[in-house]
């Protein structure tokens, strides 16, 4: 095709034709620019494409992960502030009431000294943020995973390690000096009559009934909002649900 070109511009020279000489030459530089356009076309359609796919699989990667919490790490958080609830509420009415003792409670007393954990799974997030957060194009998805990632998962990480010290600080020294461990039964206060009216003992009732009711209703109010994220999420990536 150079040849050819090549030949073309060598006759019209030969032959003094210059004003065909210079349409010709104004027609080639036309060519070659349109050539240069359409190159680079091509390359940024590539590039796009490129982004595209690594978008969709960054956010099949969160959206994994979203998943993975609410079946997991939500639901069991949930799960475990519902039950403790409802055992501390057992216990507070017994002190409330002045209850005999039952050796059902047995299983209950061990909520003063029940550890805590909340750990949502993050490493697609920090992955997003090591690529850059642009890549994700939605607006709204961006922020909401940002939301997410950066405030609701920390404050309900936070909130949880809060009522680990207090069962640390507070509920296991008691249930160490003021109960006495049978396996596989529970926990036996050693005097149940002094405990009702032990200011300690209520004191950490009510702290770790609050402890759980803000932790259960912050964990429903992530449920949505996580699942909110997930279907805009299904929606971007075209997962029919």
């Amino acid at each position: 095709m150079i040849k050819f070109f090549r030949k073309i511009r060598q006759q019209l020279l030969s032959q003094n034709r210059f004003s065909k000489y210079m349409l010709y030459a104004i027609g080639e530089i036309l060519l070659v620019v349109i050539g240069i356009l359409i190159a680079l076309s091509i390359n940024n359609w590539n590039e796009e494409r490129k982004l595209l796919i690594q978008e969709k699989a960054m956010l099949t990667e969160i959206r994994n992960s979203l998943v993975s919490d609410l079946d997991n790490e939500i639901a069991i958080a949930i799960k475990g502030k519902e039950r403790s609830l409802k055992r501390i509420a057992t216990l507070i009415t017994y002190v409330e009431q002045k209850y005999p003792y039952h050796d059902s409670l047995m299983q209950y007393f061990g909520v003063m000294s029940t550890g805590d954990s909340f750990e949502p799974q993050i490493s697609a997030y920090k992955s997003l943020e090591s690529q850059g957060l642009n890549l994700i194009r939605n607006d709204e998805i961006k922020r909401e995973i940002m939301d997410i990632y950066n405030i609701a998962y920390p404050q309900l990480s936070s909130r949880v390690q809060n009522k680990v010290k207090n069962v640390h600080d507070y509920g296991r020294p008691l249930i160490r000096t003021k109960f006495r461990y049978i396996p596989s039964e529970g926990f036996k206060p050693l005097d149940y009559d002094g405990l009702k009216e032990d200011v300690e003992y209520w004191n950490i009732l009510q702290t770790l009934r609050n402890n759980n009711s803000y932790l259960l209703r912050r964990a429903n109010e992530l449920i949505v909002k996580v699942e909110s994220l997930v279907k805009l999420i299904d929606k971007e990536i075209g997962i029919e649900n």
